[in-house]
């Protein structure tokens, strides 16, 4: 018996609950949101799993995934205590009525070829500059450059919010939207984004620049800093970088995310904890995204934890964690409300 961490990484915001037309009744979300011991997230779900996994939470993002990925960086001999960096995340945007939105599909995912040639047009269109850019394997590019203590918010928050209210923050925050407006410049019209529109494929609009450091105690860590006694870590289904760079730091692989928890052996059958990075699909509405997330993850995990064949059962969604136990579920006096009011 062990623990499983089901964190929902773009299930951010608790106003989904007003959107409730034609929605039906979801018993194992319900249960989940009426029985279980909830707790605001102080800090995002990343550094939850941070303080879980004993990472070093001071260290930003990108900074940590600059250390795990280090051999992919396109970087002069410098030593990475010198620069900073940050999450470069394609994105498409579109323009409304009076402001700009982040499509539903927006969060682009490019293949290692066009990652590698924005990589190299990159270094010769801002040759001079201070700034370069790698492809690291990841759905992110990663951006280096001088120490600015600035960043933006996970692109993931922009399915929910406008884009003013996400971007970069800090003491030199002015510098990095510079950078990101001139990126916009060069990507218009590019022609990677021409042919990507040929093949029925949006286009890339920005790089939303991310996961680097506020204040100087979140700046890069030496990487002498992140040698620590190897340890075991849960097992990790699923993708993100910061994630990732964790247990690759750690000499530790992550598993491909599989289409529902009984679909992969291993991970129903673990005797090892697991952590699972789920992102709901919401491009047919709210609706269909909450259903499957029911039938193909919730119920059977609920179930799971009924028999214990799971001692502890944390599902992260909309800034709170949820811990449920055996406990928990039989706590029958507790009346299951339907989950849209519970989210609003």
């Amino acid at each position: 018996m062990a623990e499983l961490a089901l964190i929902l990484t773009n299930f951010l915001d608790r106003s989904v609950g007003a959107h409730a037309e034609g929605a039906v009744r979801l018993p194992a979300l319900e249960l989940l949101l009426s029985r279980a011991q909830p707790q605001t997230l102080d800090c995002g779900w990343r550094a939850w799993l941070a303080r879980r996994i004993e990472a070093p939470e001071r260290c930003a993002p990108a900074e940590l995934a600059a250390l795990a990925f280090r051999d992919a960086l396109q970087l002069p001999d410098a030593p990475l205590s010198h620069v900073h960096h940050w999450f470069a995340t394609p994105l498409h945007f579109f323009a409304g009525i009076d402001s700009v939105h982040l499509h539903p599909q927006g969060v682009l995912q490019l293949s290692a070829e066009e990652q590698q040639r924005l990589a190299q047009e990159f270094a010769s269109v801002f040759a001079g500059s201070p700034w370069s850019l790698s492809a690291v394997g990841q759905r992110e590019l990663l951006l280096t450059g001088p120490p600015l203590y600035a960043s933006a918010e996970d692109p993931l928050q922009l399915l929910t919010q406008a884009p003013d209210a996400c971007l970069p923050r800090g003491p030199d925050a002015n510098a990095l939207r510079r950078l990101g407006s001139e990126i916009e410049l060069w990507l218009h019209e590019h022609p990677l984004n021409l042919e990507r529109t040929r093949r029925g494929q949006l286009p890339v609009t920005g790089l939303w620049l991310w996961g680097g450091a506020l204040q100087a105690e979140a700046e890069a860590i030496p990487i002498a800093a992140t040698v620590v006694q190897p340890m075991p870590l849960p097992l990790l289904y699923g993708r993100d970088s910061y994630t990732e760079a964790a247990w690759r730091l750690q000499a530790q692989a992550s598993h491909p995310l599989p289409d529902s928890f009984a679909a992969d052996p291993a991970l129903a059958r673990s005797r090892r904890d697991r952590i699972v990075l789920l992102a709901l699909r919401f491009e047919q509405g709210l609706m269909p995204a909450l259903l499957e997330l029911e039938h193909h993850w919730l119920a059977p995990l609920v179930t799971a934890v009924r028999k214990r064949a799971i001692t502890t059962l944390f599902v992260l969604l909309a800034g709170r964690t949820y811990r449920l136990t055996w406990h928990h579920c039989i706590r029958v006096w507790r009346a299951r409300a339907p989950w849209w009011e519970e989210l609003r």
